[in-house]
Protein backbone atom coordinates (compact mmCIF):
# COMPACT_ATOMS: atom_id res chain seq x y z
CA UNK A 1 0.00 0.00 0.00
CA UNK A 2 2.98 2.35 0.79
CA UNK A 3 4.47 1.93 -2.35
CA UNK A 4 1.25 2.22 -4.28
CA UNK A 5 0.69 5.83 -2.70
CA UNK A 6 4.76 6.46 -3.55
CA UNK A 7 4.02 5.43 -6.72
CA UNK A 8 0.77 7.57 -7.39
CA UNK A 9 2.05 10.87 -5.96
CA UNK A 10 5.60 10.43 -8.46
CA UNK A 11 2.92 10.06 -11.34
CA UNK A 12 0.92 13.47 -10.33
CA UNK A 13 4.59 14.84 -9.53
CA UNK A 14 5.41 13.63 -13.35
CA UNK A 15 2.76 14.57 -14.63
CA UNK A 16 2.75 18.55 -13.24
CA UNK A 17 6.03 18.78 -14.61
CA UNK A 18 5.84 17.53 -17.84
CA UNK A 19 2.81 20.40 -18.33
CA UNK A 20 5.59 22.26 -16.73
CA UNK A 21 7.48 21.69 -19.53
CA UNK A 22 4.53 23.34 -22.05
CA UNK A 23 5.12 26.33 -19.84
CA UNK A 24 5.21 29.86 -22.32
CA UNK A 25 8.88 30.85 -23.17
CA UNK A 26 11.00 34.26 -23.55
CA UNK A 27 10.67 33.71 -27.68
CA UNK A 28 6.63 33.51 -26.79
CA UNK A 29 6.02 36.52 -25.11
CA UNK A 30 8.75 38.27 -27.94
CA UNK A 31 6.45 37.07 -30.47
CA UNK A 32 2.64 38.16 -28.59
CA UNK A 33 4.38 41.51 -28.00
CA UNK A 34 5.46 41.70 -31.77
CA UNK A 35 1.48 41.07 -32.47
CA UNK A 36 -0.43 43.83 -33.87
CA UNK A 37 -3.65 43.90 -32.42
CA UNK A 38 -5.50 41.29 -29.13
CA UNK A 39 -6.92 38.84 -32.43
CA UNK A 40 -3.47 38.44 -33.35
CA UNK A 41 -2.20 37.69 -30.16
CA UNK A 42 -5.20 35.58 -29.36
CA UNK A 43 -4.28 33.62 -32.59
CA UNK A 44 -0.94 33.09 -31.90
CA UNK A 45 -1.90 31.33 -28.14
CA UNK A 46 -4.63 28.80 -30.19
CA UNK A 47 -2.01 27.64 -32.54
CA UNK A 48 1.42 27.98 -31.28
CA UNK A 49 1.46 27.31 -27.31
CA UNK A 50 -0.40 25.13 -24.69
CA UNK A 51 -3.24 27.19 -24.75
CA UNK A 52 -4.68 25.85 -27.96
CA UNK A 53 -7.24 23.68 -26.37
CA UNK A 54 -8.99 26.48 -24.12
CA UNK A 55 -9.41 29.03 -27.15
CA UNK A 56 -10.28 26.12 -29.45
CA UNK A 57 -13.55 27.18 -31.31
CA UNK A 58 -12.63 31.17 -30.97
CA UNK A 59 -11.57 33.17 -34.13
CA UNK A 60 -8.95 35.79 -33.51
CA UNK A 61 -10.84 38.49 -35.88
CA UNK A 62 -13.44 39.01 -33.35
CA UNK A 63 -12.50 38.05 -29.62
CA UNK A 64 -12.02 41.04 -27.81
CA UNK A 65 -9.71 41.29 -24.59
CA UNK A 66 -12.20 41.17 -22.13
CA UNK A 67 -12.81 37.57 -23.98
CA UNK A 68 -9.67 36.54 -24.10
CA UNK A 69 -9.04 37.43 -20.27
CA UNK A 70 -11.79 35.57 -19.53
CA UNK A 71 -11.20 32.30 -21.56
CA UNK A 72 -7.21 32.26 -20.31
CA UNK A 73 -8.26 32.51 -16.31
CA UNK A 74 -10.69 29.60 -16.91
CA UNK A 75 -7.88 27.33 -18.50
CA UNK A 76 -6.17 28.40 -14.75
CA UNK A 77 -8.74 26.99 -13.42
CA UNK A 78 -9.84 24.03 -15.32
CA UNK A 79 -5.78 22.59 -15.10
CA UNK A 80 -6.12 22.77 -11.75
CA UNK A 81 -9.27 20.68 -11.46
CA UNK A 82 -7.33 18.30 -14.12
CA UNK A 83 -4.93 17.91 -11.63
CA UNK A 84 -6.67 17.53 -8.49
CA UNK A 85 -9.26 14.90 -10.42
CA UNK A 86 -5.96 12.80 -11.73
CA UNK A 87 -5.11 11.15 -8.78
CA UNK A 88 -8.55 11.40 -6.93
CA UNK A 89 -6.77 14.45 -4.59
CA UNK A 90 -10.11 16.38 -4.11
CA UNK A 91 -10.83 15.00 -0.74
CA UNK A 92 -7.92 16.43 0.82
CA UNK A 93 -8.66 19.47 2.25
CA UNK A 94 -5.25 21.05 1.10
CA UNK A 95 -5.76 20.56 -2.67
CA UNK A 96 -8.85 22.97 -1.96
CA UNK A 97 -7.09 26.04 -1.24
CA UNK A 98 -7.86 27.74 -5.25
CA UNK A 99 -11.63 27.53 -4.48
CA UNK A 100 -11.30 28.96 -1.07
CA UNK A 101 -8.63 31.68 -2.45
CA UNK A 102 -11.40 32.28 -5.13
CA UNK A 103 -13.98 32.72 -2.57
CA UNK A 104 -12.09 35.48 -0.64
CA UNK A 105 -10.99 37.23 -4.12
CA UNK A 106 -14.97 37.26 -4.81
CA UNK A 107 -16.15 38.59 -1.39
CA UNK A 108 -13.47 41.14 -1.73
CA UNK A 109 -14.53 42.03 -4.88
CA UNK A 110 -18.24 42.22 -4.22
CA UNK A 111 -17.37 44.80 -1.16
CA UNK A 112 -15.33 46.65 -3.64
CA UNK A 113 -18.63 47.32 -5.76
CA UNK A 114 -20.64 47.56 -2.81
CA UNK A 115 -18.57 50.91 -1.25
CA UNK A 116 -17.93 52.25 -5.39
CA UNK A 117 -22.29 51.83 -5.88
CA UNK A 118 -20.75 50.83 -9.42
CA UNK A 119 -22.16 46.97 -9.98
CA UNK A 120 -20.23 45.48 -12.74
CA UNK A 121 -18.49 42.48 -11.51
CA UNK A 122 -21.15 39.86 -13.63
CA UNK A 123 -18.61 40.84 -16.23
CA UNK A 124 -15.39 39.27 -14.59
CA UNK A 125 -17.18 36.47 -12.36
CA UNK A 126 -15.73 33.05 -12.37
CA UNK A 127 -19.41 31.75 -12.75
CA UNK A 128 -17.57 27.94 -13.90
CA UNK A 129 -16.98 27.46 -10.34
CA UNK A 130 -19.64 27.78 -9.07
CA UNK A 131 -20.24 24.33 -8.44
CA UNK A 132 -16.78 24.29 -6.35
CA UNK A 133 -17.88 27.31 -4.21
CA UNK A 134 -19.56 27.21 -0.48
CA UNK A 135 -21.52 30.13 -1.78
CA UNK A 136 -23.87 30.72 -4.91
CA UNK A 137 -21.46 33.00 -7.10
CA UNK A 138 -24.41 34.66 -9.62
CA UNK A 139 -26.37 35.40 -6.05
CA UNK A 140 -23.05 37.55 -5.01
CA UNK A 141 -23.01 39.80 -8.57
CA UNK A 142 -26.44 40.75 -7.68
CA UNK A 143 -25.45 41.62 -4.07
CA UNK A 144 -26.22 45.81 -3.47
CA UNK A 145 -25.38 45.93 -0.25
CA UNK A 146 -23.77 44.42 3.46
CA UNK A 147 -26.99 42.80 4.50
CA UNK A 148 -27.55 40.91 0.74
CA UNK A 149 -24.01 39.98 1.34
CA UNK A 150 -24.72 38.50 4.43
CA UNK A 151 -27.66 36.47 2.94
CA UNK A 152 -25.26 34.94 0.21
CA UNK A 153 -22.57 34.08 2.84
CA UNK A 154 -24.18 34.00 6.19
CA UNK A 155 -24.20 30.25 6.55
CA UNK A 156 -20.80 29.67 5.30
CA UNK A 157 -17.59 30.27 7.49
CA UNK A 158 -17.58 33.48 5.92
CA UNK A 159 -20.90 34.56 7.42
CA UNK A 160 -19.20 34.62 10.78
CA UNK A 161 -16.07 36.52 10.46
CA UNK A 162 -17.72 39.41 8.17
CA UNK A 163 -21.18 40.27 10.88
CA UNK A 164 -18.69 42.41 13.30
CA UNK A 165 -17.61 44.18 10.01
CA UNK A 166 -20.74 45.45 9.70
CA UNK A 167 -20.95 48.82 9.15
CA UNK A 168 -23.20 51.79 10.94
CA UNK A 169 -26.02 53.56 9.28
CA UNK A 170 -25.49 52.78 5.60
CA UNK A 171 -21.93 53.88 5.93
CA UNK A 172 -18.96 52.35 3.73
CA UNK A 173 -17.51 48.37 4.43
CA UNK A 174 -14.35 48.66 6.23
CA UNK A 175 -12.53 47.08 3.55
CA UNK A 176 -8.64 46.72 4.81
CA UNK A 177 -10.26 44.96 7.98
CA UNK A 178 -12.48 42.84 5.66
CA UNK A 179 -9.02 41.71 4.04
CA UNK A 180 -6.54 41.16 6.60
CA UNK A 181 -9.53 38.91 8.43
CA UNK A 182 -10.12 36.64 5.10
CA UNK A 183 -6.68 36.70 3.93
CA UNK A 184 -5.37 35.76 7.84
CA UNK A 185 -7.94 32.49 7.70
CA UNK A 186 -6.94 31.99 4.39
CA UNK A 187 -3.14 32.20 4.85
CA UNK A 188 -3.66 29.67 8.22
CA UNK A 189 -6.36 27.44 7.29
CA UNK A 190 -3.44 26.51 4.29
CA UNK A 191 -0.39 26.03 6.33
CA UNK A 192 -2.74 24.05 8.81
CA UNK A 193 -3.67 21.96 5.92
CA UNK A 194 -0.31 20.91 5.30
CA UNK A 195 0.41 19.41 8.44
CA UNK A 196 -1.56 15.82 7.33
CA UNK A 197 1.58 15.40 4.89
CA UNK A 198 4.64 13.69 6.96
CA UNK A 199 7.02 15.72 4.08
CA UNK A 200 5.21 18.78 4.58
CA UNK A 201 8.57 20.89 5.75
CA UNK A 202 9.20 22.29 2.23
CA UNK A 203 5.67 23.02 1.76
CA UNK A 204 5.31 25.23 4.69
CA UNK A 205 7.85 27.29 4.19
CA UNK A 206 7.52 28.04 1.12
CA UNK A 207 3.97 29.57 2.45
CA UNK A 208 5.44 31.35 5.60
CA UNK A 209 8.33 32.65 2.83
CA UNK A 210 5.20 33.67 0.69
CA UNK A 211 3.58 35.57 3.34
CA UNK A 212 6.58 37.23 4.38
CA UNK A 213 6.84 38.88 0.70
CA UNK A 214 3.40 39.65 0.49
CA UNK A 215 3.53 41.88 3.68
CA UNK A 216 6.84 43.23 2.48
CA UNK A 217 5.36 44.28 -0.92
CA UNK A 218 2.11 45.94 0.65
CA UNK A 219 4.35 47.31 3.86
CA UNK A 220 6.35 49.07 1.03
CA UNK A 221 3.27 50.48 -1.13
CA UNK A 222 1.52 51.31 2.24
CA UNK A 223 4.67 53.37 3.42
CA UNK A 224 5.35 54.87 0.43
CA UNK A 225 2.07 55.44 -1.28
CA UNK A 226 -0.06 56.31 1.94
CA UNK A 227 2.66 57.59 4.41
CA UNK A 228 1.31 55.20 6.86
CA UNK A 229 3.15 54.88 10.38
CA UNK A 230 4.74 51.65 12.05
CA UNK A 231 1.91 50.87 13.92
CA UNK A 232 -1.19 51.34 11.03
CA UNK A 233 0.83 49.01 8.79
CA UNK A 234 1.69 46.18 11.25
CA UNK A 235 -1.88 46.47 11.98
CA UNK A 236 -2.86 45.38 8.46
CA UNK A 237 -0.05 42.83 7.84
CA UNK A 238 -0.93 39.02 7.69
CA UNK A 239 0.20 37.33 11.08
CA UNK A 240 2.64 34.59 10.18
CA UNK A 241 0.77 31.50 12.05
CA UNK A 242 2.64 29.91 14.99
CA UNK A 243 4.81 26.92 14.56
CA UNK A 244 3.91 23.27 14.90
CA UNK A 245 5.70 21.78 17.31
CA UNK A 246 6.59 19.39 14.77
CA UNK A 247 8.23 21.78 12.80
CA UNK A 248 11.35 22.80 14.44
CA UNK A 249 13.33 22.30 11.30
CA UNK A 250 11.23 25.16 9.71
CA UNK A 251 14.28 27.95 8.36
CA UNK A 252 12.76 31.51 9.24
CA UNK A 253 14.32 34.15 6.77
CA UNK A 254 13.05 37.44 8.58
CA UNK A 255 12.30 38.04 12.34
CA UNK A 256 8.80 39.72 13.65
CA UNK A 257 11.42 42.11 14.99
CA UNK A 258 13.02 43.18 11.62
CA UNK A 259 9.62 43.21 9.82
CA UNK A 260 8.60 45.40 12.97
CA UNK A 261 11.66 47.36 12.20
CA UNK A 262 10.64 47.81 8.57
CA UNK A 263 7.36 48.95 8.92
CA UNK A 264 8.09 51.60 11.28
CA UNK A 265 10.46 53.07 8.88
CA UNK A 266 10.31 57.26 9.08
CA UNK A 267 10.65 57.25 5.02
CA UNK A 268 11.20 54.76 1.95
CA UNK A 269 14.55 55.20 2.14
CA UNK A 270 14.89 53.87 5.69
CA UNK A 271 12.62 51.42 4.83
CA UNK A 272 14.58 50.29 1.61
CA UNK A 273 18.35 50.44 4.28
CA UNK A 274 16.78 48.09 6.25
CA UNK A 275 14.99 45.62 3.56
CA UNK A 276 18.67 45.90 1.62
CA UNK A 277 20.07 44.22 5.16
CA UNK A 278 17.75 41.74 5.04
CA UNK A 279 17.71 38.48 4.05
CA UNK A 280 15.36 39.22 1.14
CA UNK A 281 17.31 42.49 0.04
CA UNK A 282 20.46 40.13 -0.34
CA UNK A 283 17.73 37.81 -2.88
CA UNK A 284 17.18 40.80 -4.29
CA UNK A 285 20.81 41.83 -5.00
CA UNK A 286 21.95 38.69 -6.05
CA UNK A 287 19.62 37.88 -8.38
CA UNK A 288 20.33 41.09 -9.89
CA UNK A 289 17.51 43.01 -9.36
CA UNK A 290 18.42 45.78 -6.98
CA UNK A 291 18.00 48.52 -9.95
CA UNK A 292 14.42 47.64 -10.89
CA UNK A 293 11.23 49.70 -9.52
CA UNK A 294 11.16 48.05 -5.98
CA UNK A 295 7.79 47.14 -6.09
CA UNK A 296 8.76 45.33 -9.55
CA UNK A 297 12.05 43.69 -7.96
CA UNK A 298 10.01 42.46 -5.32
CA UNK A 299 7.05 40.86 -7.14
CA UNK A 300 10.15 39.56 -9.30
CA UNK A 301 12.29 38.11 -6.77
CA UNK A 302 8.47 36.57 -5.11
CA UNK A 303 8.38 34.71 -9.00
CA UNK A 304 12.19 33.54 -8.77
CA UNK A 305 11.69 31.86 -5.27
CA UNK A 306 8.26 30.44 -6.33
CA UNK A 307 10.58 28.84 -9.58
CA UNK A 308 13.13 27.80 -7.28
CA UNK A 309 10.70 26.36 -5.25
CA UNK A 310 9.00 24.38 -7.44
CA UNK A 311 12.56 22.60 -8.75
CA UNK A 312 13.20 21.46 -5.59
CA UNK A 313 9.65 20.39 -4.32
CA UNK A 314 9.97 16.19 -3.69
CA UNK A 315 6.50 16.35 -2.37
CA UNK A 316 2.97 16.45 -4.31
CA UNK A 317 1.54 18.82 -2.61
CA UNK A 318 4.45 21.37 -3.08
CA UNK A 319 4.85 20.85 -6.52
CA UNK A 320 1.32 21.31 -6.83
CA UNK A 321 1.05 24.81 -5.12
CA UNK A 322 4.19 26.06 -6.40
CA UNK A 323 3.45 25.13 -10.14
CA UNK A 324 -0.06 26.84 -9.93
CA UNK A 325 1.65 29.62 -8.52
CA UNK A 326 3.99 29.80 -11.76
CA UNK A 327 1.22 29.24 -14.17
CA UNK A 328 -0.66 32.10 -12.54
CA UNK A 329 1.81 34.29 -12.83
CA UNK A 330 2.48 33.43 -16.70
CA UNK A 331 -1.29 33.99 -17.24
CA UNK A 332 -1.25 37.15 -15.53
CA UNK A 333 2.12 38.10 -17.36
CA UNK A 334 0.17 37.22 -20.58
CA UNK A 335 -3.21 39.08 -19.88
CA UNK A 336 -0.80 42.11 -19.48
CA UNK A 337 0.89 41.63 -22.53
CA UNK A 338 -2.75 41.89 -24.37
CA UNK A 339 -3.64 44.51 -22.16
CA UNK A 340 -0.79 46.37 -23.61
CA UNK A 341 -1.40 45.94 -27.55
CA UNK A 342 -4.88 46.37 -26.77
CA UNK A 343 -3.29 49.98 -25.79
CA UNK A 344 -0.93 50.67 -28.03
CA UNK A 345 2.08 50.58 -25.38
CA UNK A 346 5.34 50.92 -27.45
CA UNK A 347 7.01 46.92 -27.49
CA UNK A 348 9.64 48.29 -24.94
CA UNK A 349 7.27 49.15 -22.07
CA UNK A 350 4.95 45.93 -22.72
CA UNK A 351 8.39 44.06 -22.22
CA UNK A 352 8.71 45.57 -18.73
CA UNK A 353 5.35 44.43 -17.52
CA UNK A 354 6.30 40.32 -17.24
CA UNK A 355 7.18 39.40 -14.29
CA UNK A 356 10.22 36.95 -14.60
Amino acid sequence: MKEQRAGRANATMAKIRAIYGKRLRPEDFAQLISCTGVGEAAQYLKDSTHYAKPLEGISGENIHRGQLESLLRRAYYERYFEIVSFEGLGDVPFYSYITRKTEVDQILECITHINSGVFDQIVTLPVYMNRHTRFDLVALAKVRSFDELMQVVGKTRYGDMLKRFRPRDGGRIDYPAVELALRTDYFDKLIHSTYVFPDNVQLEEFLRERIDMINIINAYRMKVHFSMGGEEIRARMIPVPEYDSSTDRLIQHITQRKLDEMYAAPDRESFLRLLSASWYGREMEREGLTQMPTERALETLQHRRTRHAFAMANSTPAVFFTFNSLLETEINNVIRVIEGIRYSLPVEEISTLIID
